[in-house]
């Protein structure tokens, strides 16, 4: 799963786009409302049922980071001189009965 979070000065708007999604762009007048449907996910398949062997249970772990190389000029040079910057977040786990 990969999106991208931007702002578009112009329009005073953030957009949240979704390659995956054939290039699905959504557009908010706010920050809060865009890293609200950010951290939302849908529908999304993260497996198919056939990998699972049956029976069994299994744990589901994610975790969300940031690609420093796709931060703009600015926030990578304020990365420069911040070594607790943390580009990703703890694993979130939980199991998956079968």
């Amino acid at each position: 799963l990969e999106r991208e979070l931007s702002y578009h000065s112009v329009s005073e708007r953030y957009v949240l786009r979704d390659p995956l999604e054939g290039g699905e762009q959504k557009s908010f007048a706010t920050l809060e409302e865009a890293l609200a449907a950010l951290g939302s996910v849908d529908s999304w398949p993260i497996l198919v049922t056939s990998q699972l062997a049956e029976p069994g249970d299994y744990i589901v772990s994610v975790r969300a980071s940031v690609r420093r190389g796709r931060l703009t000029d600015a926030l990578r040079a304020l990365m420069f001189w911040s070594d607790d910057w943390q580009r990703e977040s703890e694993w979130y786990s939980w199991s998956l009965p079968r």
